[in-house]
């Protein structure tokens, strides 16, 4: 028979802290969402839509700078 922890060795994770935001900038973030209310209304708007543009998804992330009005 043989060992199992021989077979699976253990994963090593960086401590939680090194991956969590700091917390202003999680508390700013979240400040910046609309409401619940809002998220639901513009989630169904999209879906009775058929979804957005490329180019109005890329300005909601803050990645279009009219150059790219061809993609």
């Amino acid at each position: 028979m043989t060992n199992m922890s021989d077979e699976n060795p253990k994963i090593v994770k960086p401590p939680i802290g090194d991956s969590r935001l700091p917390a202003d900038l999680k508390a700013s973030i979240l400040a910046d969402l609309p409401s619940d209310e809002e998220q639901e209304r513009l989630y169904r708007q999209m879906q009775e839509q058929g979804g957005i543009p490329p180019e109005q998804f890329l300005e909601s992330l803050g990645l279009s700078n009219g150059a790219n009005s061809h993609v």
